[in-house]
C-alpha cells in the first residue's frame, strides 16, 4: 500500500477536503515513493544569507554540518546560493539534476537515475497506451471479465457490452458499429424507421427509400414515411376531385382557373369572377352582380344610372353629394343641394348667420347656476345674485395642517374663495399677475393662494401640504456637537431656533472623556483618528495583544512579535464580525476577521503597522519551546479547540477556548477555528492567470484531527479566494 499525501486546495471559491488525493497545480508534492502529483514548483526567488555571491564570506554565516542543500540558504557559507555537488542530485526526486526540477508524471510512478527523471509504472487502474511520459499514464480503464473481451474476434454469439474489458482501448472489437443497423453507434441502438428502409452509416441511422405506397411529405425522419398515398402510383398532377392525385400532401393545388361571370351583366359596380377548386368542385369567386341601390356615386343595379331614387338637391340626409347635413345645435334642411339652418336648439342661436357653425351662441345652457361669474342656466342673473345657486358641495379649502377648519365663500369669477387663519402662508407677490388670476395681490400676497414653501421653522404645517417645516427636512433628526469628534461628541437633534427662521442642535446626550486610543473602531481619545497606532498629545495609541518569541530552533534564531488572537475587524464582538476594513485587531471576545483574501488580509496588517506571518515564525510559535506536535500538548485533543471533532460547526470569538492556548504562553486559537495566511507560496495557478497559491495555516473549525497540528502544510488557498473558514493574524519585528 502506497501512502496516502492529503491535501486541502481551495481555489476560486472551491473547498476540497483534506482527507482527499488531490492532485495541485502549481504544486511540487513527492508521495513518497516516486508517484508525484502534476504540477510546476514556483517559489520565492532564492537569497543569500550573506553578501553576493562569489565575493567572501558573510562573518554572521553559519555552516551547516550536513553542506549545501536545495533550500534557497548558504548552507556551506562559500557565497554561492544552492551550489549543491551533483553527487547529491543524481536521484534526488525533487533536485534532481539540479535544484527545483522535481519529478511528476500525472497518474505514474517518477524516479530520478543519474539526474535525469523517468516514468515508472502506471498507478492502478492507469495504463499509458501512447507512450508518452509527457501526459503520464493518460488511459484510466478498470480490467473487467477475467482481462477478456466480452466481444472479440472468435466470438461471433456475444453481446454488445460498451466495456472496454482487457483495457486495450478498443470496445467490443466484434461489432461495426459504424454500419451494423442493429448497434449503429452504440449497443443496442437498433435503427427503424416507420414504412422506410433502415441503413447505418457512420454510427447514425439514416433512413432510406420509403416503401411502396408512402412517402415523406414533411421531411422529418423521426417518424418516417408518414404519410399513406390515396393513389398508387401517383398522378403527375393534381385533379379537382378533392384527393391528392400526385401524392404531395396537398390537394388539388395543381387546378388553374378561368374567368367566369354567373350574372350576365356588366357596367356599374359589377365585374366578372375566377374559377376555384373548393372542396374538390370548381366554383366561380370573386364575380360581383347587381345590388339595391344606395347613395354613394355607383351603379350599384347595374342599370346605368348612378344613384337613382334618391334627391341629392332636397333631402338633408342625401344632400349635394349623398352628404349627410349636420349643424351643430341646429336641425338641418336640404336647399339646392346645400345644407341649411331649419331651426336652432332650445337656447342657441345663430348669430352670425353661419349655417356652418350652427347656432353657436345666444346663451349655452350647463345647468343649474354654479359660483364661477357665468350665467349658468341663461336666466339672466348670475352666482349669488341668482337665488337659484347651487351651494358648495365639498369643501374646496385645504384641510392639512394650519388650513384645517378653513371655510370658502363665493367671490364671483375667482369663485369659491377659502377663510384661512393667520398661521397659514399665502403666496408672495408683487402684481395681480403674481397671483395668476386667483386673487388680487394684497398687502404683499395673494390672499386663499397657499404658498408653495412655507417660510417659518415654529412646528407647524404653514402651506398645508401635510409636512410641517419642509424647507428644514433635518428637523427632529440626529445631530452631533460642534468643535468636538470622537466619543466626546456629544449627540442630540436638530430643532427650530428661537426666531423660527432656521434650525439648531439640542443636546440630550453630553459627549464622553477621552481616553487612550483602543483597536475598536472609534475615535477613544477625540483627536479625529481612529485606531492609530501612534501616541500623540492626545493619548497612547493603540497596543495590540501580542506575544513575544525569542528562541533558537534548529540552529536558526528567531526573535519577533505575533497577534495573541486571531486578527479581528475594529468592529467586531462575540456576536458580530464587524464591517469597519480600516485595520486589524488583536483582542479577545470578537469573531475572527474570515472571507478575506491574502491581499486584503496584507493590506489589513500594514494598517496596523505590522505585516503576515511567514511559515517558520507561525509554527515556531504554535509549537512553542517544548516543540509539541500541537499547541497545547504532544497528542491530540478533540476538545482543546474549535475543529471539526469540538463540533461548533463555526468560527467562535477569539481566546474564548480556554483550552486552545499555546505553543507560547498567552497564544490562542494556534489550531482550529478558522486556517490562517501565511506568506508561504506553493506555486501559482495555470497560465494565463498564474495566480500564486499560499499555506493557509493551519485548519478551521471544519477540518478533522489530521489537518490540526501545528505543521501540517497542505491547506492551500489561491491569492484572490476567500472563504468563511480562512482568517489571518500578523506579525511584527518591533513590540506593540
Amino acid at each position: 500500500m502506497r501512502p496516502l499525501s492529503f491535501a486541502l486546495l481551495l481555489l476560486a471559491g472551491c473547498q476540497l477536503d483534506p482527507w482527499q488525493q488531490t492532485s495541485i497545480p502549481g504544486r511540487d508534492a513527492s508521495l513518497g515513493d516516486g508517484l508525484s502529483r502534476e504540477g510546476t514548483a514556483s517559489g520565492d526567488a532564492l537569497k543569500a544569507d550573506g553578501l553576493p555571491d562569489g565575493i567572501k564570506k558573510d562573518s554572521k554565516c553559519v555552516v551547516d554540518p550536513k553542506g549545501e542543500t536545495c533550500d534557497g540558504q548558504d548552507n556551506d557559507c562559500n557565497g554561492t546560493i544552492d551550489d549543491v555537488p551533483q553527487g547529491k542530485l543524481l536521484s534526488d526526486l525533487q533536485n534532481c539534476g539540479k535544484c527545483g526540477n522535481a519529478c511528476v508524471y500525472q497518474d505514474a510512478f517518477a524516479r530520478c537515475e543519474n539526474g535525469a527523471c523517468k516514468m515508472g509504472d502506471c498507478a492502478p487502474g492507469h495504463y499509458d497506451l501512447n507512450k508518452k511520459p509527457d501526459d503520464g499514464c493518460e488511459y484510466g480503464c478498470l480490467v473487467t471479465n477475467g482481462g477478456v473481451e466480452a466481444c472479440s474476434p472468435g466470438q461471433p454469439d456475444c453481446a454488445c457490452d460498451n466495456v472496454d474489458n482487457n483495457c486495450d482501448g478498443v470496445v467490443d472489437e466484434t461489432f461495426d458499429k459504424q454500419k451494423d443497423v442493429n448497434n449503429c453507434g452504440s449497443c443496442g441502438n437498433r435503427c427503424l424507421f416507420t414504412h422506410a428502409l433502415a441503413t447505418c452509416v457512420g454510427g447514425s441511422c439514416v433512413m432510406g427509400a420509403c416503401d411502396a405506397g408512402f412517402k415523406d411529405v414533411d421531411q422529418d425522419p423521426k417518424n418516417g414515411c408518414e404519410y399513406t398515398c390515396p393513389v398508387w402510383p401517383p398522378l403527375a398532377t393534381d385533379l379537382c376531385d378533392g384527393v391528392d392525385n400526385d401524392c404531395d400532401g396537398k390537394v388539388d393545388e395543381d387546378f388553374v382557373g378561368k374567368a367566369c361571370d354567373p350574372f350576365g351583366v356588366s357596367g356599374g359596380a359589377c365585374k366578372p369572377g375566377l374559377e376555384a377548386c373548393v372542396g374538390g368542385n370548381v366554383v366561380c369567386q370573386g364575380a360581383v352582380g347587381p345590388k339595391p341601390e344606395t347613395c354613394n356615386n355607383v351603379d350599384d343595379d347595374c342599370d346605368g344610372t348612378i344613384d337613382n331614387g334618391f334627391d341629392k338637391q332636397n333631402d338633408p340626409r342625401y344632400c349635394g353629394n349623398c352628404t349627410p347635413c349636420k349643424l351643430p345645435h341646429a336641425i338641418a334642411k336640404c336647399t339646392a343641394g346645400t345644407c341649411q339652418i331649419a331651426v336652432c336648439e332650445q337656447g342657441r342661436v345663430d348669430a352670425n348667420k353661419d349655417p356652418s357653425d350652427g347656432c353657436e351662441y345666444v346663451c349655452t345652457p350647463t345647468g343649474v347656476e354654479i359660483c364661477d361669474g357665468l350665467d349658468n342656466d341663461c336666466d339672466g342673473k348670475k352666482d349669488g345674485a341668482d337665488p337659484k345657486m347651487a351651494p358648495l358641495g365639498a369643501n374646496p379649502c385645504g384641510s392639512k395642517g394650519a388650513c384645517a377648519g378653513a371655510t370658502a365663500s363665493c367671490q364671483g369669477a375667482k369663485g369659491w374663495v377659502c377663510s384661512y387663519g393667520p398661521d397659514v402662508e399665502f403666496k408672495t407677490c408683487t402684481t395681480d399677475a403674481d397671483c395668476s388670476g386667483f386673487a388680487t395681490c394684497t398687502g404683499g400676497v395673494c390672499p386663499g393662494v397657499l404658498a408653495l414653501e412655507e417660510t417659518r421653522c415654529d412646528g407647524k404645517d404653514n402651506d398645508c401640504d401635510g409636512l410641517p417645516d419642509d424647507p428644514w427636512p433635518n428637523v427632529g433628526k440626529p445631530c452631533g456637537e460642534q468643535g468636538k469628534q470622537g466619543i466626546c461628541q456629544g449627540t442630540g437633534s436638530w430643532v427650530c431656533d428661537a426666531a423660527g427662521t432656521n434650525i439648531e442642535c439640542k443636546l440630550t446626550t453630553p459627549g464622553l472623556v477621552a481616553k487612550d486610543e483602543v483597536c475598536n473602531g472609534l475615535d477613544d481619545d477625540c483627536d479625529g483618528k481612529t485606531d492609530e497606532e501612534s501616541d500623540d498629545a492626545a493619548g497612547k495609541g493603540v497596543v495590540d495583544a501580542m506575544v513575544h518569541v525569542n528562541r533558537s530552533v534548529a540552529g536558526k534564531s528567531y526573535n519577533y512579535y505575533i497577534y495573541a488572537y486571531e486578527a479581528s475587524r475594529p468592529d467586531a464582538d462575540a456576536t458580530s464580525a464587524g464591517a469597519k476594513t480600516a485595520r486589524a485587531c488583536s483582542r479577545s471576545g470578537a469573531l475572527p476577521w474570515a472571507s478575506v483574501t491574502y491581499t486584503e488580509a496584507e493590506a489589513a496588517c500594514a494598517a496596523s503597522g505590522k505585516r503576515l506571518c511567514t511559515k517558520d515564525e507561525w509554527v515556531v510559535a504554535c509549537q512553542g519551546a517544548a516543540q509539541t506536535l500541537y499547541p497545547y500538548g504532544a497528542s491530540y485533543s478533540a476538545s482543546a479547540c474549535n475543529g471539526l471533532d469540538k463540533g461548533i460547526g463555526a468560527a467562535a470569538s477569539t481566546g474564548s477556548l480556554a483550552t486552545c492556548v499555546g505553543g507560547e504562553s498567552g497564544l490562542f486559537d494556534m489550531s482550529g477555528n478558522v486556517r490562517e495566511w501565511t506568506t508561504e507560496q506553493q506555486g501559482t495557478t495555470e497560465p494565463p492567470q498564474s495566480t500564486p497559491i499560499y499555506v493557509v495555516r493551519v485548519g478551521a473549525y471544519h477540518t478533522p484531527a489530521q489537518g490540526l497540528s501545528c505543521t501540517f502544510n497542505y491547506s492551500l488557498a489561491v491569492q484572490n479566494v476567500a472563504l468563511p473558514a480562512i482568517g489571518f493574524r500578523c506579525c511584527s519585528d518591533t513590540p506593540p
